[in-house]
């Protein structure tokens, strides 16, 4: 009982207005927790967060809610005297039992939190494994269109399948409706997150609940600064058309550049990056029923010209500061030997991500080796700049005969330096047993925050410890 508030809190969107939940599966984005967390308060489960909660909802917003001006709201409501400006949380939270995963750049009001799903699929839980729901000042402005009456016939034939979500078909298929009677034996998941103030990172493998279509179905998000990158690692069983639908929280329009979002103070710019092609992307607009079943709404599909089987997709997702901004960050793309890649250039600070063509489960018995750039690594994605590192299921990482990464199993390190202090996000494995070299000397050293001893061998940082 003592997790219910946090849960809460992780998955709400407190914005100025009504305080918004994530509506994966069957849900209204407006319904909270409230009452329950007045329940809670009233048990003795009291906690600052839960004060922080309550004190986003909007009176009488939710229908198991108690405002004050009820009687049970009046005797049950705290003292929001005490309500902190902001819940003592981490800015990212995954359940990998349920495969839901949250993560913001701020506790703020109107914030960016960019909401990840790919878990189990039956009864209340769509079809809609490695889906996204995108928040940016306010709006959901890429959300979940998957929300209507159940007693409605285009609840089956429209909101609970993949159509309504944020997914990726090939040959106009996706994750099949079966499941919602019969359950999907092979569940998605959510794994391997790692976050820091600048980069934050998580895999969703929804290869299980769409095994009939997809023999790989791979969804890494990589979020940097201001962009966020969606890759996709793709392989059908058959050769055919892929696409990504996208549902707009705003008006939408198909420009040059992709597809832009705009609603109110919130605007993003949704841009194909790889695979490059000889010919254009083809942008389609389709339509759905609305939640209230009283008109349609319209959603877009991005086809990638020619048939494929084996597919390294990258969309960027520019989250714009303003609306019309035009000073975006700016991406170019960059390829070499067994690898692609991207240099994006935000905010003064330029970052190079690199894609490991071999460490895709192309290969068998053989090393994943690539040279990018001045790096040679195993990693199936590698992300450097100034102050961070990010070695993405990877086990060495050498530049001009130096290791800077080492480890018996291959693992994810999120490196970041500043004013002396080391900062290690490690996830992947159990057992870690590693070598780091910092790219100048430290004074502090923390692992999965918590400030660590430093031992230094060979100029090389070791350090043992075990995960739970």
């Amino acid at each position: 009982m003592e997790k219910l508030t946090d849960y809460f809190c992780h998955v709400s969107y407190p914005r100025s207005g009504a305080l918004y939940s994530l509506n994966f599966g069957d849900g209204q984005k407006t319904l909270t927790g409230e009452g329950v967390l007045m329940l809670l308060n009233a048990l003795g489960e009291k906690s600052p967060n839960a004060l922080w909660y309550l004190n986003q909802v909007v009176p009488g917003q939710n229908r198991e809610g108690y405002p004050r001006s009820t009687p049970l709201g009046f005797v049950f409501t705290p003292d929001m005297n005490q309500a902190p400006m902001r819940p003592e949380l981490p800015l990212q939270q995954i359940w990998t039992d349920m495969g839901w995963a949250t993560m913001r750049n701020s506790w703020d009001r109107d914030a960016t939190m960019l909401a990840v799903k790919s878990g189990d699929t039956w009864n209340h839980a769509h079809a809609d494994n490695n889906s996204l729901i995108l928040y940016h000042k306010g709006i959901d402005i890429i959300k979940d269109a998957g929300n209507c009456t159940y007693t409605d016939s285009m609840y089956i034939k429209y909101f609970f399948q993949c159509d309504a979500h944020n997914i990726v078909k090939v040959n106009g298929c996706g994750q099949s409706a079966y499941h919602q009677f019969n359950n999907c034996l092979l569940p998605g998941r959510l794994h391997d997150m790692v976050a820091n103030d600048r980069i934050k990172y998580v895999l969703a493998d929804g290869t299980g609940p769409t095994a009939d279509v997809f023999d790989r179905n791979f969804r890494h998000f990589l979020w940097i600064g201001n962009v966020i990158l969606v890759i996709d690692d793709l392989r059908s069983h058959e050769a055919g058309e892929y696409e990504w639908l996208w549902h707009p929280g705003g008006l939408a329009k198909v420009t040059e550049k992709g597809l832009e979002i705009s609603e109110g103070n919130s605007e993003v710019l949704i841009q194909p990056i790889f695979p490059i092609t000889d010919e254009p992307y083809r942008w389609e607009v389709l339509e759905g029923p609305t939640p209230d079943l009283k008109g349609s709404e319209e959603y877009y599909s991005v086809h990638l010209p020619g048939t494929y089987q084996r597919v390294k997709a990258v969309t960027a997702i520019y989250l714009k500061e303003v609306p019309g901004e035009k000073a975006l960050p700016s991406i170019q793309t960059i390829e070499g030997d067994n690898w692609i890649g991207l240099t994006i250039n935000n905010n003064g600070k330029e970052s190079r991500v690199y894609i490991n063509q071999l460490a895709d489960g192309r290969l068998m018995h053989l090393n994943s080796w690539i040279e990018a750039d001045e790096w040679t690594t195993d990693a199936y994605l590698l992300v450097t700049s100034d102050e961070d590192t990010f070695i993405c299921y990877g086990s060495s990482l050498k530049r001009d005969d130096e290791v800077y990464f080492s480890s018996l199993t291959k693992m994810n390190v999120l490196a970041q330096e500043h004013d002396g202090t080391l900062d290690l996000q490690i996830t992947g494995q159990s057992h870690i047993n590693m070598s780091y070299r910092p790219e100048s000397p430290i004074s502090a050293l923390k692992v999965n925050s918590i400030p660590t001893p430093i031992t230094i061998k060979n100029n090389l940082l070791k350090i043992k410890l075990e995960l739970n």
